[in-house]
C-alpha cells in the first residue's frame, strides 16, 4: 500500500514518534543490533523463483539463484531503534497491492520509472514469495549486459514531493551468494544508489551516488564509496569504507538525508542505522528538478553475470531525517 500523507496525518505521526521515546538504554541496543546484522550470516533458500507474466521473460534465462524463504517480521535493528527521527513524512510504500502498469511503471503514488538503457536484457517484478514486510516487494535483475546495460528503479521529480532538502529509506536484499563475477579481471564495481542526479539531459550531471566495490572476485569482500560525479563527467570519491560487511542474504536498510546546494551540499548515509558516510561543501545542484535513485545495478561492462536486488518499505522524507537511536553528532550536518 502507498500513502501520500496529508497534514493532518502527519501530525498524527509525530505525536506518535513522540510518544515513543527511546529508553535510555536504547544506545547499547541499536550497536548490539548493528553488530548482529552486519554479520553475514547462512540462510535458508527454497527452490521458488519469482513469478512472471509472459511479458516478464527475458529471450536469455534470468539466473537460477534460489529465492530465500523469510518470515515477514521487523527487523532486529526496525525493533530496537522504532521510528525515523525528524523531517515531516510525506510518501509511505510498502508495495502490497502493487501490480505492473507496463515494462518500467507499477502503480505507484509518486512519479517513477524503471531504466534499462536497450531492451531485453533486465527486468523488474512484483515479488510475493517473501517481503521485509508485507508478502510483496519489488524485485530487479540485470541478466544480459549485450542488450541492457543497467537497472535502476527511479523516484522522479523529487523536488515537487520535497523539495532540496529530503531524507529516504529503503530496505534492500541482496542474495547470499552475491558477487561481482568477471572471469578476465580480478575486481569490479558496482553503482547501488543515487542520493541525488540532476534531471538535465543529456549528461544528467552532477550525480552523487554509493558504489560497491569487490576488490577480489574470489571473495565475498567489499569496500564501498560515496562519490560525485560533477557537471563535467569528473569523478570524486568522497570518502569510503574497506572491508565493508555488506549484509548479504537478509533485508539491511539504507537511510540517506540530503540538502542540495549549487557549492554547499551535504548529506549523510547510514545503513542499518550506523552513520557510512557525512559529506558536506559539494556541489550537486544545477537544475531545479532532480530524482533519486533508490536501488540499481550497474557494473563493469566486462560482467555478463546476473545479478538481482529487491526492494521494500520506501518512505521519503521532506527536510533532514536520522535513523532513531543516532548518536547526537548524527542530528546535523557538519559544517
Amino acid at each position: 500500500m502507498r500513502y501520500l500523507l496529508p497534514p493532518l496525518t502527519l501530525m498524527s505521526l509525530l505525536l506518535a514518534a513522540c510518544a515513543s521515546t527511546p529508553t535510555p538504554d536504547l544506545e547499547s541496543g541499536v550497536q548490539a543490533a548493528i553488530a548482529a546484522t552486519l554479520t553475514v550470516q547462512p540462510t535458508e533458500t527454497a527452490t521458488q523463483t519469482p513469478n512472471a507474466t509472459p511479458t516478464d521473460t527475458p529471450t536469455r534465462a534470468p539466473t537460477n539463484t534460489p529465492i530465500p524463504t523469510l518470515t515477514p517480521t521487523p527487523s532486529a535493528i526496525e525493533e530496537v531503534m522504532g521510528p525515523v527521527q525528524g523531517g515531516e513524512l510525506v510518501y509511505i510504500d510498502d508495495f502490497e497491492g502493487a501490480r505492473k502498469l507496463s515494462e518500467v511503471q507499477l502503480n505507484l503514488g509518486i512519479p517513477h520509472g524503471f531504466a534499462f538503457e536497450g531492451e531485453g536484457g533486465a527486468r523488474m517484478w512484483v515479488e510475493d514469495s517473501f517481503a521485509h514486510s508485507g508478502v510483496q516487494c519489488i524485485g530487479m535483475e540485470l541478466f544480459d549486459i549485450s542488450r541492457s546495460r543497467r537497472n535502476e528503479f527511479n523516484v522522479d521529480h523529487l523536488e515537487t514531493l520535497t523539495g532540496d532538502e529530503y531524507s529516504v529509506t529503503v530496505w534492500l536484499f541482496f542474495p547470499t551468494d552475491f558477487s561481482l563475477n568477471v572471469p578476465d579481471i580480478d575486481w569490479n564495481w558496482m553503482e547501488c544508489l543515487v542520493l541525488s542526479e540532476d534531471a538535465n539531459p543529456p549528461e544528467y550531471l552532477p550525480i552523487l551516488r554509493l558504489q560497491l566495490f569487490q576488490p577480489d572476485i574470489t571473495r565475498q569482500n567489499f569496500s564501498i564509496s560515496i562519490d560525485l560525479l560533477d557537471v563535467d563527467g569528473v569523478q570524486h570519491v568522497l570518502d569510503y569504507v574497506n572491508d565493508f560487511p555488506l549484509p548479504l542474504g537478509e533485508w539491511f536498510n539504507v537511510h540517506y538525508s540530503v540538502n542540495r546546494d549549487s557549492t554547499q551540499s551535504n548529506a549523510k548515509v547510514w545503513m542499518n542505522g550506523l552513520l557510512l558516510f557525512d559529506v558536506y561543501d559539494v556541489p550537486i545542484r544545477e537544475v531545479d528538478s532532480f530524482y533519486t535513485t533508490i536501488a540499481k545495478i550497474y557494473h563493469h561492462n566486462d560482467d555478463v553475470f546476473p545479478h538481482r536486488i529487491w526492494v521494500d518499505d520506501l518512505r521519503i522524507y521532506r527536510g533532514f531525517s536520522v535513523p532513531a537511536g543516532a548518536s547526537p553528532i548524527d542530528l546535523e550536518y557538519r559544517d
